[in-house]
C-alpha cells in the first residue's frame, strides 16, 4: 500500500518525538517494566515495533475501555484508513472511514477474516468507538511532503493504528495524498 520506508520513519518519528505526556514519561514501575520486556519478547526479533521499544519510546499508560473491548474481541491492532479532503492549504476539511482492517497479533499484515468475529466485533459497539477515535485522531496530522502543484480535488488520507496495550508506543499520525488500494492489507510493522 504505502512504502516500507514511509512505515519506518514514523516508527523513526515516535522515537525522536515523544507524544506522552510529562507524567507518563516518569520512570515506569518494575511491573510495566516487567510487561515491555515480555511484549518485546513476544515480537519477531526482525519487527520494527520490536525495534522501536528497544530504543525506548513507550504509550503513555493510559487504559481505555476500548482496550479491554479489543482484548474480548481477540483483536491485538486495528488499522483504519481515514480518507480526507483537504484545504487548500493541506488541512483536514472532510474526513470519513475508508476502510478497518483488525489484526490478532501486533506485528504482520494478516488481519482477521473470520466473518463471525467480524460480526461480533461490529456488535459489540467497538467498531464504532474506534471509528469515532479514528476520525478524531486524523484531523491532526502531518505531512512529509505535500505535492507540488497540489493536486485538485486534494485528497488523501491517513492510517490510525490503535493497539489493546497502552505501553506500546502511539504512531506519529502521517497525512498521504492519493487513496490506497483497499484490496491490499496494510503491514504497518
Amino acid at each position: 500500500m504505502f512504502a516500507m520506508d514511509i512505515r519506518t520513519l514514523a516508527l523513526l518519528l515516535a522515537v525522536i518525538v515523544p507524544t506522552a505526556s510529562p507524567q507518563a514519561q516518569r520512570a515506569a514501575s518494575p511491573a510495566v517494566d516487567q510487561h515491555i520486556h515480555e511484549l518485546i519478547s513476544s515480537l519477531p526479533r526482525n519487527s520494527d515495533l520490536r525495534s522501536a521499544l528497544l530504543q525506548g519510546p513507550r504509550g503513555d499508560g493510559v487504559h481505555f475501555a476500548w482496550m479491554d473491548d479489543m482484548r474480548k474481541a481477540g483483536v491485538k491492532r486495528v488499522e483504519m484508513w481515514v480518507d480526507i479532503h483537504f484545504d487548500r492549504h493541506g488541512r483536514p476539511k472532510q474526513l470519513t472511514l475508508g476502510h478497518t482492517w483488525y489484526f490478532d497479533q501486533y506485528v504482520g499484515n494478516v488481519p482477521v477474516s473470520n466473518a463471525e468475529q467480524l460480526k461480533e466485533i461490529r456488535a459489540s459497539g467497538l467498531q464504532d468507538e474506534l471509528i469515532k477515535l479514528a476520525l478524531k485522531r486524523a484531523e491532526h496530522g502531518v505531512w512529509l511532503d505535500i505535492p507540488s502543484p497540489r493536486p485538485h480535488p486534494f485528497v488523501g488520507g491517513a492510517m490510525v493504528t490503535f493497539f489493546d496495550d497502552e505501553w506500546l508506543p502511539e504512531l506519529p499520525l502521517l497525512y498521504y495524498v492519493g487513496t490506497p488500494n483497499i484490496q491490499e492489507t496494510p503491514s504497518l510493522f
